[in-house]
């Protein structure tokens, strides 16, 4: 017969929260990876900057994921146990910018319906996903414009890349 549950002991984590607490912590590793190197890449300074500050903003929500998962106790693996794919690699090495910022638009837009857009169940992590799913949102329409694919009528390339650094004041604010 199994132990009753101890009513002084919290409840333990729900096996999905911990799942999703994980899926998202590599997926912010990984996105901070691909934005990093195309970074690196990129020849026009300004959009390099769009995409290091990208990547920061992605190095802030892998901590605010992590101390999410140290409040419920559930052990943060190691970083280095995550890496891009051998294809995410070659990609991000020789693909054309364009090709994985597409690419990066849709991991973004899948997290923002999937990863950070349903309920866990666990109210804490549930408002942590919300307020990443918003971040997230910016990340996907920073992408369209540095690719764009902003709406008709946008105007030059450096006018949509100034619309990109209008709206991302909130990375320097420290979201």
């Amino acid at each position: 017969e199994p132990p009753l549950p101890d009513p002084t002991q919290p409840d333990p984590t729900p096996p999905d929260v911990t799942r999703r607490l994980l899926d998202a912590w590599r997926g912010e590793i990984e996105a901070q990876a691909v934005y990093e190197a195309l970074a690196l890449r990129e020849k026009d300074e300004r959009r390099a900057q769009v995409l290091r500050r990208m990547a920061q903003g992605e190095a802030g929500h892998l901590q605010r994921v992590e101390a999410r998962m140290r409040e419920l106790g559930i052990a943060v693996p190691d970083p280095a146990s995550v890496s891009l794919s051998p294809w995410q690699r070659l990609q991000v090495r020789v693909a054309p910018v364009e090709r994985v910022l597409a690419a990066r638009e849709a991991a973004e837009n899948d997290e923002i319906l999937r990863g950070y857009g349903l309920p866990t169940g666990d109210a804490p992590t549930d408002e942590l996903f919300h307020s990443i799913r918003n971040d997230e949102r910016s990340h996907a329409r920073q992408i369209s414009a540095l690719n764009g694919t902003v709406h008709a009528g946008s105007g030059s390339p450096k006018g949509r890349l100034d619309q990109i650094l209008k709206r991302e004041s909130w990375h320097q604010r420290g979201s």
